[in-house]
């Protein structure tokens, strides 16, 4: 217990002594001209998937920068049991994200921020089997325009960390293409690929941490 309180304590002072070290975010902005960071943590589905990072020209009332990134992962689609080698064995997802993003910060405050940014988002869902032996590759986009609040500390020596608390979406247009992979397309077969243009309705997120240096 005593350890534990030792580490509790020892935390505490470090962030109180970083929290001094940007005690004046609004100058230490104002004395670089660009910076690079990441969108680190964040519950956004997008930005898990495609993991952006972002150039950023800081200043002490508006910052503008841009995002982006892309990635592909797995996903488990499905599990079969294999009784001659007694293994587990896996079908997987393959996914593939995109983000792209225009942003403009406005700050009222020494970190206070209000964000307003457009956005561009991906993502492709492949191999996806339609009428038998059909296969498409299904890409849905979608641009939206983008508001949040939250707040920025800037380091003396350069360091930035940022958390949007909350970030809405209102979307501006979407659509899903299918992409033949193999098979024999027909009228049907494209048809049902595409059948459906609202997957989703306009991202957003919360607790979106970002970090990094600025010169």
């Amino acid at each position: 217990m005593k350890l534990l309180k030792k580490l509790v304590i020892s935390l505490a002072l470090c962030a109180c002594t970083a929290l001094l070290y940007a005690a004046d975010s609004a100058s230490n902005r104002d004395s670089q001209f660009i910076r690079f960071g990441t969108k680190a943590v964040a519950i956004h589905g997008l930005y898990l998937l495609s993991q952006p990072l972002e150039v950023e020209f800081p200043g002490k009332d508006f910052t503008i920068g841009f995002a982006g990134g892309s990635r592909t992962t797995k996903t488990v689609k499905s599990t079969t049991y294999n009784s001659s080698t007694g293994k587990w064995e896996y079908t997987y997802y393959d996914w593939a994200g995109s983000t792209l993003e225009f942003n403009i910060r406005s700050y009222p405050g020494n970190s206070f921020n209000w964000l307003l940014g457009y956005g561009k988002y991906s993502v492709t869902l492949k191999d996806q089997a339609f009428t038998g032996s059909t296969v498409y590759d299904l890409t849905y986009e979608t641009t939206q325009v983008n508001l949040g609040i939250g707040n920025e500390w800037t380091f003396d020596f350069g360091m930035y960390i940022g958390a949007d608390w909350v970030m809405r979406g209102g979307k501006l247009s979407d659509s899903l293409k299918a992409t033949l992979k193999s098979g024999t397309e027909t009228g049907v077969t494209k048809a049902a690929a595409e059948a459906d243009t609202s997957i989703t309705g306009a991202i957003g997120g919360a607790a979106i941490f970002r970090i990094g240096f600025g010169f």
